[in-house]
């Protein structure tokens, strides 16, 4: 128990299966038609034009796909497919649309998303693209763009027949996304109400979103992490009703041993967490449910899993007010006000000189941002506790016409004391230079820095809690960066902090 990672060691009871609720017929009626109302505030049914968007989309992908690997004499053709929110049927006007092309066993997967690209550009001058990245297990070739105003990905793929089960230590590229789909497809099987999982998934990722603990950016669950969890939910109670569903599911998550992986049941009975005797990895804390021991949380850290258990914590204190009507759904997934919560944020600015630079740059660097986290929590004593914001932040700056930001908020109240100079009050000191030369030596190895040379840049800066009111309000009233603000730091000076 002792080497159980820290977050994991004072874990409550497994929950039941019928644990959903004890609400009479007539409060959980009320409940349900006020979540209904409640998420259709924040996330309503899209319109019927933007339907017919998707649908046209959908069907030029198709025909673009099926031209590339088109030969004489040869009937047999691939298949696009919807992934993610659009197949779960919880898809927003503001989501990114995902697709996954399963292609013909004769075509050479690895040149179908060049040519593609190629076919996308011819039909759509100046058309810019970039590399799909990861997810989790998923490590499959794919195309990253925006068309018709709607950010797509598209990712590749083949399904070879007579190939074993995935696994971690074996793994295909060319059945990555197949495998996505299969999976997608097996929580889609699992549930008994397609129309309350899809529901239930769109609160959840609502309020995940708004609460700062979604998404691969630095470690927290993904939307297909969400999506397995929403689905164990509804395979626990069958028969429950949203609002019963939701408080489920933030009392069982917030109260769950982490120790046995979340998994979709099976045959009507709880999986073990171990089916092969193989030995779990340290953060597989939901497992998908395909293949040997796969775990949908292998980019998950200390950092991250503590604070998904805090905000998990925080939303069970919020259920059980509304379950006895003393709170509101919309209090649950208040916004998390990060920008105030901190006195000491670092900022990440990342910079290019062009849109297509800039998505190669940032491409290559989110897919390690997670390891800037891990590099914090190596800190002696763990004097220093790091909240990252999942959130990505277009601004304008002086120097640069292309630039993102994303910070980390920093909690330095473990920090040891050290007497001040001169007689001046004691201070609390923390040196970041370590942890910003490591961070810098890894995300320098860019394989394709030699072909952007003097084109892209990376500042990192200590901000203060007044610092970072200033640029947000010249963020948000479309000001240049530092017109309304001192600049902080540079990586290099980056030293201690007080």
């Amino acid at each position: 128990r002792s080497a159980l990672p820290v977050g994991l060691q004072q874990a409550p009871s497994q929950p039941s299966q019928q644990e959903a609720s004890s609400l009479s017929v007539a409060g959980d009626a009320q409940l349900t038609q006020s979540l209904a109302s409640e998420i259709a505030s924040f996330s309503p049914e899209f319109s019927s034009e933007y339907a017919a968007l998707l649908a046209s989309l959908e069907a030029e992908l198709q025909e673009v796909c099926h031209d590339v690997e088109q030969a004489p004499g040869c009937a047999d053709t691939g298949q696009l497919h919807r992934l993610g929110c659009w197949h779960f049927g919880a898809l927003c006007e503001d989501d990114v649309v995902d697709f996954v092309y399963v292609a013909a066993l004769r075509v050479p997967l690895l040149t179908m998303p060049s040519l593609v690209q190629q076919r996308l550009v011819e039909r759509h001058q100046g058309l810019q693209t970039s590399p799909a990245l990861p997810v989790g297990s998923f490590a499959s070739s794919g195309l990253c763009f925006c068309l018709r105003g709607v950010k797509i990905v598209l990712l590749f793929a083949q399904s070879l027949p007579g190939c074993p089960a995935p696994s971690a230590e074996v793994p295909v590229p060319q059945l990555s996304a197949f495998h996505a789909l299969e999976v997608e497809q097996r929580i889609l099987a699992s549930v008994a109400s397609l129309e309350n999982f899809s529901k239930l998934l769109r609160f959840v990722r609502h309020w995940a979103k708004q609460r700062g603990v979604h998404g691969g950016l630095f470690g927290f669950f993904s939307g297909m992490t969400w999506a397995l969890c929403c689905a164990w939910i509804c395979q626990m109670n069958p028969s429950a009703s949203l609002a019963k569903l939701a408080l489920a599911f933030f009392r069982n998550l917030a109260n769950y041993d982490w120790r046995t992986p979340v998994q979709l049941l099976q045959s009507g009975a709880h999986a073990q967490a171990s089916q092969n005797g193989a030995i779990e990895p340290k953060w597989n804390l939901v497992q998908l449910p395909i293949g040997r021991n796969l775990s949908a949380t292998s980019s998950v850290n200390e950092s991250s899993m503590r604070t998904m258990q805090r905000e998990l914590r925080r939303a069970l204190s919020h259920v059980q007010q509304i379950e006895q009507g003393r709170s509101k759904w919309s209090n649950l997934h208040s916004r998390h006000r990060f920008f105030q919560h901190h006195r000491h944020y670092i900022q990440l600015d990342f910079l290019a000189s062009s849109a297509d630079v800039m998505e190669d740059w940032f491409t290559w660097s989110r897919a390690h941002l997670h390891e800037l986290v891990v590099l914090f929590e190596s800190l002696a004593d763990r004097s220093v506790e790091v909240r990252p914001w999942p959130e990505v932040h277009d601004f304008r700056d002086p120097l640069w016409p292309h630039a993102k930001a994303v910070f980390l908020g920093l909690n330095m109240d473990k920090v040891k004391l050290m007497q001040g100079e001169d007689g001046k009050p004691d201070v609390r000191l923390l040196d970041l230079r370590e942890v910003t030369l490591k961070f810098i030596e890894r995300i320098n190895v860019w394989p394709r820095a030699g072909q952007h040379v003097n084109q892209f840049d990376l500042l990192m800066r200590h901000v203060g809690h007044s610092e970072m009111k200033s640029w947000l309000e010249s963020h948000q009233k479309g000001l240049l960066s530092g017109q309304d603000m001192t600049i902080g730091i540079q990586e290099e000076k980056i030293g201690p902090l007080q």
